[in-house]
């Protein structure tokens, strides 16, 4: 039988068809089986984290890597068995972490990774029930890279733009924006930087009524940079959380004990606030007088009187003590203002209230109305 040309390619073809079929069996695990889910165990996960062979191939991938090669780094890895692929995917994510610039492929690259799904899971058995969760969390990995990069590099945008009176905050403070706790998070780096009047600027700017802040943290810094009375007032009128009561305590700290009470008034109108504001009021060195009447007047609230009790029972000022057995003595022991006074007292473990706890049950009214000594 003559073989001609064309016969000659077809048995060749054959050949390498047959050939091919053991390895086709072998890709059950391929990066190309985008829709299979793998089950692997720890085991197998050490043996690859371990495996010197992958490191070096990722070596050899990074110069394509940092040059923004990304269709060849895919194209290279494509053929890989899906649990090596998905491991070296984790490592390109380390890699970017570690960069200092990610170049524009790379990072439309890290998006696509950060929202796609691992197909390649280990099981994590937990009492009675399995838990299946990524052996490689590569998309994780992007996204924290990708977040990392935008806060290191934003903060110098803003700076600039900041400093031009150019910023878009609208842009930024807007319930749309995917970005926009990093982006505030970059801002509030670059405040301290600002001279007031850029500030002051800033804050016009969040007068805007469709302004959105999705916590305290930009209005806090903002209030406690420039002092300003209304940023405070705006502050303590929000939902309460960890910056608005850090901004208290900041005042506390940071101004004069008479100006201190006065702001630490208006976060004490927040209902949220005002036991940590009378705290703080208490803790003013020196006490003014008027925070001084103003918590011994707080006894009087039916809601909080027991708070303010508390608060006042830490003090040892004798001003304040001698008005709470003013109280006690000559109020009426039904109202509440002359039962919280009391109650104050007795909790105050100082040597002054206790030596006034002893003289007041000497008095017959007060054995009458409060009952025998107590022991303490």
């Amino acid at each position: 039988m003559a073989f001609t040309k064309a016969t000659f390619a077809k048995w060749i073809w054959l050949i390498v068809w047959l050939f091919s079929l053991p390895i086709v069996a072998q890709s059950n695990v391929s990066s190309t089986n985008h829709d299979t889910t793998f089950i692997i165990d720890g085991s197998r996960v050490a043996a690859i984290e371990r495996s010197s062979h992958l490191k070096d191939r990722f070596n050899s991938l990074l110069p394509l890597l940092e040059q923004g090669e990304i269709n060849q780094v895919i194209s290279n890895m494509e053929s890989m068995p899906r649990e090596q692929y998905e491991y070296l995917l984790l490592l390109v994510g380390k890699e970017a972490m570690a960069m200092d610039h990610i170049n524009d492929k790379l990072r439309h690259w890290l998006v696509e990774l950060s929202q796609s799904r691992p197909h390649v899971l280990i099981e994590q058995r937990n009492d009675d029930f399995v838990v299946s969760e990524p052996a490689f969390d590569y998309p994780a990995l992007a996204r924290a890279a990708l977040r990392g990069w935008r806060v290191n590099n934003q903060h110098l945008t803003f700076h600039r733009q900041l400093s031009q009176g150019q910023l878009d905050v609208k842009a930024i403070f807007n319930s749309n924006n995917p970005y926009i706790e990093d982006q505030q998070e970059s801002l509030v780096k670059v405040l301290p930087m600002q001279n007031p009047k850029r500030l002051q600027w800033l804050e016009r700017e969040f007068d805007d009524p469709n302004i959105f802040f999705p916590d305290n943290l930009v209005i806090a810094n903002m209030a406690m940079l420039n002092g300003s009375e209304d940023l405070y007032r705006r502050l303590w009128l929000r939902p309460v959380d960890q910056h608005s009561m850090k901004a208290a305590w900041w005042v506390k700290h940071n101004y004069p004990a008479e100006q201190a009470f006065d702001l630490l008034w208006i976060a004490a109108q927040n209902p949220e606030l005002t036991e940590h504001a009378w705290q703080l009021m208490a803790e003013l060195k020196p006490m003014p007088k008027q925070a001084e009447t103003y918590l011994v007047g707080a006894l009087a609230n039916e809601e909080m009187g027991e708070v303010a009790a508390q608060v006042l029972a830490q003090l040892t000022d004798h001003n304040i003590l001698s008005r709470l057995v003013i109280l006690v003595t000559e109020g009426d022991p039904a109202n509440t203002d002359t039962q919280n006074a009391w109650l104050s007292l007795f909790l105050n473990t100082s040597p002054e209230a206790k030596r006034l706890i002893k003289q007041l049950f000497e008095l017959d009214d007060i054995r009458k109305n409060y009952g025998p000594v107590p022991q303490r």
